[in-house]
C-alpha cells in the first residue's frame, strides 16, 4: 500500500503531527508512507523512522502549470490513499487532480468534495492540544487509535557529531548545556524581554555551571544579540548560524531550553529535552511543550490569552508580569533532578533467553529483589531500559512486553520500564547506547543523569552510560563476560553492583 501524507508549512506544526505519522505507521506497517513538505521542513524529516520517502513542494509547482505537472508526477507514481493534515484547499486540489483513489482530510476552505472522506470538527479544539487535532483526523476516517501518542523527530548521526564538536569547543569545562530561545516566528506579543533572558542565563552559568547557547533565526539576531550584551557572563550565539538539522541536534544536546512558544520549543519537546516555556499571548493548553515533565511559565491576566502577533493594547502586560525569577525557579525544577540507577533487562535483571516471548521463560535472578530494594531504601530511582527489537522483527508482541515490563514492577521496586522496539537497521535514537530512552526518563522522572549509575551486562549499557556522563557498572551475568568500556565496576550479579554504587555514593555524593 502507498499512502502519500500532505505535511504541514510550519515547524512547531510539523513537529505536532509527527504522533499522526506514528500512528499511521503502527496502523500500516507493511504500507510506503511519503510525506510531502516544503524544502525548508524536509530536513526535519529525513532520518524519520515513519517516513520512507520525502517529496518536496517547492516553487517550480507555483501556479496552474506547476499543480497540474505535480498532479501528474504524483499520479505516475500510483499512490492508493493521501491524508492532509494541511487544510489547505490546494492541498485537496492536487490530490484529486492526482486521482488518488482514497482522499482524506477536514473539511475545510469548501474543499470537501475534492476529498472522498471529508471530516467535520475541522476547528482546532483550544481546550486540548494540536497534536490531538492531527490524531483525530485518523481516529474519525480510518479509525486508527493512538494510545501513547509521544512527538518523534530524530536528528541524523552527522549533526549530532557536529553538535558535539562545536560544543566541545566552547567552553569545555561546563557541566551542563542551557539553550535560550529568544524569538518567536508569529510575533512579538509571544516574545520575552531579552535582559529578562540574560538574567536566566547569567543565574544558569552560575548556578550549574552551565554553558549557555543562543538559537534564532537570521532575522532574530539582534534580540540574541541584545541578550549577550546584557549578559554578565559570555555565552555562544548561534542566531542565523543553524541549519535545521544542526539545530535539532543541538537542542538534542541541551541540558535543557528556555524558550517562548516557537518552533524550537516543539523540537526540544520531541528531542526529550527539558523545557521552560514563558507563555503570553497564546494559549499553552493548545500549542504548550507536548509530554511530561515541561514546565510553562505563564501569569493570569484578563486579556491574556489574545492569541494576537502583537500587542492589541501595546502594553505586553501578560510578559511584563513574567519575571527573571520566575523562570529561573522553573529551570531549577528540571535541573535540580534526582539520582537514578538504570537497569538493562535481559541478561541484568533477568536471564537472557534471546526475545523473551512467552512467561514460563521469565526467570528474575534470585538477587534481584533485595539488590534493588537497598537501592531504592538509599534514595535512587530505579528504572528499567531495554533494546527489544523482537518487536520490529516480528519475534516478540508488543502487548507481551508491556505486560512483561508491568510483571518485573510488580516482583521488583522498579519506578519505571522504558524500551526501544526498532530493528538495529531503524534511524532511531532510542536504541541503546543512544540516548533517548534515558532523556525520556530524565525529563518525566526529573532526574539528573549524571549524578546517576547504568548497569548493564554489555558494551551497549556502558557505551550508554560514557554518552550522558553517567557511571557504568558492568554486571557479568550475561553474555559478556567482561567490557572495556566498564570504567567503574565490574561486579559479579546485582549484589556487588549494589554495593559499589551505595558505598561509591556515599563517598563521592556522585
Amino acid at each position: 500500500m502507498k499512502i502519500l501524507v500532505r505535511g504541514v508549512n510550519w515547524i512547531g506544526d510539523a513537529v505536532m503531527s509527527t504522533p499522526a505519522l506514528r500512528a499511521l505507521r503502527l496502523h500500516f506497517p507493511d504500507a510506503r508512507i511519503s510525506l510531502v513538505l516544503r524544502p525548508w521542513l524536509m530536513p526535519l524529516f529525513s532520518s524519520h523512522p515513519d517516513v520512507d520517502e520525502l517529496i518536496p513542494y517547492g516553487s517550480e509547482y507555483v501556479g496552474i502549470r506547476g499543480r497540474l505537472k505535480f498532479a501528474r508526477e504524483l499520479a505516475a507514481r500510483g499512490f492508493d490513499m493521501a491524508v492532509l493534515f494541511q487544510n489547505a484547499l490546494d492541498a485537496a486540489i492536487i490530490v484529486w487532480l492526482a486521482r488518488i483513489p482514497k482522499r482524506i482530510g477536514y473539511g475545510t476552505d469548501a474543499r470537501g468534495l475534492l476529498l472522498t472522506e471529508s471530516i467535520r470538527g475541522n476547528r482546532k479544539n483550544p481546550d486540548q492540544h494540536h497534536v490531538y487535532y492531527y490524531l483525530e483526523l485518523l481516529k474519525k476516517s480510518l479509525d486508527v487509535a493512538s494510545d501513547f501518542p509521544e512527538l518523534v523527530l530524530v536528528p541524523g548521526e552527522a549533526d549530532r557529531k557536529r553538535a558535539g564538536e562545536l560544543l566541545e569547543s566552547f567552553e569545555p569545562t561546563c557541566n551542563y548545556t542551557i539553550g535560550i530561545n529568544p524569538g518567536a516566528a508569529y510575533g512579538s506579543a509571544k516574545r520575552w524581554m531579552p535582559e529578562r533572558f540574560a538574567a536566566v542565563a547569567d543565574r544558569a552559568v552560575e548556578k550549574y555551571n552551565s554553558r549557555v547557547i543562543l538559537f534564532g533565526s537570521d532575522q532574530e539576531r539582534p534580540l540574541a544579540e541584545a541578550i549577550t550584551k546584557a549578559m554578565k557572563h559570555e555565552a555562544l550565539n548561534l542566531a542565523g548560524k543553524t541549519d535545521l538539522p544542526l539545530l535539532s541536534a543541538l537542542l538534542y544536546t541541551c541540558d535543557a531550553l528556555v524558550t517562548n512558544d516557537s518552533g524550537p520549543m516543539h523540537m526540544a519537546a520531541a528531542l526529550h529535552t527539558p523545557v521552560v516555556a514563558v507563555f503570553g499571548s497564546t494559549n499553552p493548553v493548545a500549542t504548550g511543550p507536548f509530554g511530561r515533565g515541561h514546565r510553562v511559565v505563564q501569569k493570569k491576566i484578563s486579556c491574556s490569552p489574545c492569541l494576537e502577533r502583537t500587542c492589541p493594547n501595546g502594553t505586553l502586560a501578560c510578559m511584563e508580569a513574567i519575571l527573571s525569577e520566575d523562570v529561573s525557579d522553573s529551570l531549577d525544577s528540571v535541573m535540580l533532578g534526582k539520582k537514578a540507577v538504570f537497569f538493562d533487562r535481559d541478561g541484568t535483571l533477568i536471564r537472557d533467553v534471546n526475545y523473551l516471548n512467552r512467561f514460563e521463560d521469565l526467570y528474575v535472578f534470585p538477587d534481584a529483589q533485595s539488590a534493588l530494594k537497598r537501592l531504592h531504601e538509599a534514595g535512587f530511582v530505579l528504572i528499567g531500559i531495554s533494546n527489544q527489537s523482537g518487536i520490529a522483527r516480528g519475534i516478540v508482541d508488543e502487548n507481551f512486553v508491556r505486560q512483561c515490563h508491568r510483571r518485573l514492577m510488580e516482583l521488583l521496586p522498579l519506578d519505571a520500564f522504558y524500551y526501544c522496539p526498532h530493528h538495529p537497521d531503524d534511524s532511531c535514537t532510542c536504541r541503546k547506547p543512544a540516548t533517548a530512552l534515558l532523556k525520556k526518563a530524565r525529563l518525566e522522572h526529573a532526574i539528573d543523569l549524571k549524578n546517576s549509575y547504568v548497569v548493564g551486562d554489555k558494551t551497549s549499557d556502558m557505551l550508554l552510560a560514557a554518552a550522558v556522563a553517567a557511571k557504568a557498572v558492568f554486571v557479568r551475568t550475561g553474555q559478556e563476560q567482561t567490557s572495556a568500556q566498564a570504567d567503574h565496576v565490574q561486579a559479579d550479579n546485582l549484589t556487588q553492583a549494589a554495593d559499589w554504587i551505595i558505598r561509591n555514593h556515599e563517598n563521592t555524593g556522585h
